[in-house]
């Protein structure tokens, strides 16, 4: 049973994994949001996983090699309903993030790699995070969005993030406005 505060620990091993396997992906969620300077709990970790559907049972392996539980069928059924697929392990999972969007496949050229022990690990980058959580904005994605531009104020370049989203969302969305909100209260 993977522990909650092994969590991190336990990213760093399966992106390791994932990279031997030849595996392209990238860290997400709240481990991504610590390693650009903002720690929150959390009780996934969150994987962006780019790779061909025949190798989804593969990485599925790779992820149940961490004691992680979750049966293959089910698995690929929640990607095709969902786009995530959830392994667990007691109170922690693994969620594994298939691209939807065009979008989500170039967040693997922009993922800063960090040292972490030695083990090179990708995290979607900064920019990005706010990207993915201004698409979502749940309440809890609002405050994660604040906190990662205190975190990286002056460092983040959130005129990347608006002309983004200019082109993943319509005229006149509110987020535009909510971005800008978010920005001058950080």
């Amino acid at each position: 049973m993977a522990a909650l505060a092994d969590l991190p620990d336990l990213a760093v091993r399966i992106s390791a994994a994932l990279t031997g396997a030849a595996v392209p992906h990238a860290i997400s969620g709240a481990l991504a949001m610590a390693a650009h300077g903002f720690v929150r709990g959390t009780r996934d970790i969150d994987l962006l996983v780019v790779v061909p559907s025949l190798r989804l049972p593969e990485v599925f392996a790779l992820v149940r090699g961490f004691g992680f539980e979750g049966e293959d069928r089910e698995l690929v059924a929640s990607l095709r309903e969902r786009f995530v697929a959830e392994l667990r392990s007691g109170p922690a999972s693994v969620e594994i993030l298939v691209p939807v969007l065009p979008f989500h496949r170039e967040l693997l050229g922009r993922a800063e790699t960090k040292d972490v022990g030695g083990v090179a690990v990708p995290y979607v980058s900064a920019e990005d995070l706010v990207l993915l959580k201004m698409l979502w904005l749940r309440d809890k994605d609002r405050g994660d969005v604040r906190a990662l531009l205190a975190a990286r104020r002056g460092s983040l370049d959130l005129d990347r993030v608006r002309r983004t989203l200019r082109e993943l969302l319509p005229e006149g969305d509110p987020r535009f406005g909510e971005l800008e909100r978010l920005a001058a209260g950080a």
